[in-house]
């Protein structure tokens, strides 16, 4: 079955400039090639606020030592959210070009970040726990595809507790994969066989972090184009539709952003129309 999506991805990258570039192919700074950001359908991206970062760090710290939550997001990034399918919540973290991690909240465990290559070669260097140290034997058959197997395990932090997010990383502190454990600490360490880490994100992958950051008003300032070029369009079509309707209009209005930004286009084409809050939880 093909992936539903909403739409067209609208989300890309330039590497040049290190920017996030809204719909077009090309860059609206230096005119270069933009690419796709790769993102879950069906792509409901937005932006991540203070208590979103706050709540990522907070993560990343508990899980994996203090430190881990600033190496994954530093000061200064812009950060996006994609929604992605799951049984409660679910949403994809994205830096720098690229979805690095996701957070996921579990009924009855609570919020939960889940590693992928990007965040765990972000946190490797500083993390204190939340690790299982492989033997360098293991890492080609990992980056196969194959889970860790407790013969293969040399060391892991002794918190490590079955089902735990885990980092698997060699000797030195290289990111080599990241998974679920199987077992505790002891029972890897302890074992000569059975599966010690099931693996989820493994294969080898350069780091991308942008060397410089960027606010959100330039960002808005370097999309100026498009950004008006969509306004002028549905404002448009919020005036065909007022005047070519029989009854009258109102705004259905929720709080969220998408009817905030159908409320804010309404006035931007000339109407104040009555407002009627629909509580959809």
């Amino acid at each position: 079955m093909a992936a539903v999506r909403l739409g067209r991805n609208h989300l890309r990258w330039c590497d040049a400039c290190e920017m996030l570039v809204l719909e077009t192919d090309t860059c609206p700074v230096c005119g270069g090639k933009s690419r796709e950001v790769e993102i879950t359908p069906p792509g409901d991206v937005r932006p991540a606020f203070d208590h979103d970062i706050n709540l990522i760090r907070e993560l990343a710290d508990k899980q994996f030592g203090e430190g881990s939550g600033l190496a994954l997001i530093p000061e200064g990034r812009v950060v996006l959210l994609n929604k992605a399918p799951s049984l409660d919540r679910m949403d994809e973290i994205i830096i720098d070009g690229c979805t690095v991690a996701t957070i996921r909240y579990d009924l009855g465990s609570g919020w939960k970040l889940i590693n992928r290559m990007q965040s765990a070669m972000r946190i490797a260097p500083v993390m204190s726990k939340g690790y299982v140290v492989c033997d360098d034997g293991a890492v080609k058959f990992i980056q196969e595809s194959k889970n860790l197997m407790a013969p293969g395990v040399n060391d892991a932090h002794p918190d490590v507790k079955l089902d735990d997010e885990v980092i698997i990383i060699t000797k030195d502190r290289k990111a080599v994969a990241t998974g679920t454990a199987k077992m505790t600490a002891s029972e890897m360490i302890a074992q000569d066989r059975g599966v010690a880490v099931k693996t989820k994100w493994y294969k080898p992958e350069d780091l991308k972090v942008c060397k410089r950051s960027y606010t959100w008003d330039e960002l808005v300032k370097n999309n100026e184009g498009i950004i008006r070029k969509r306004i002028e369009e549905a404002t448009a079509f919020i005036k065909k539709n007022v005047e070519n309707a029989k009854t009258p209009a109102i705004v259905s209005f929720s709080g969220g952003k998408d009817s905030l930004a159908t409320l804010l286009l309404t006035l931007d084409a000339g109407y104040k129309l009555p407002v009627l809050f629909v509580n959809t939880g």
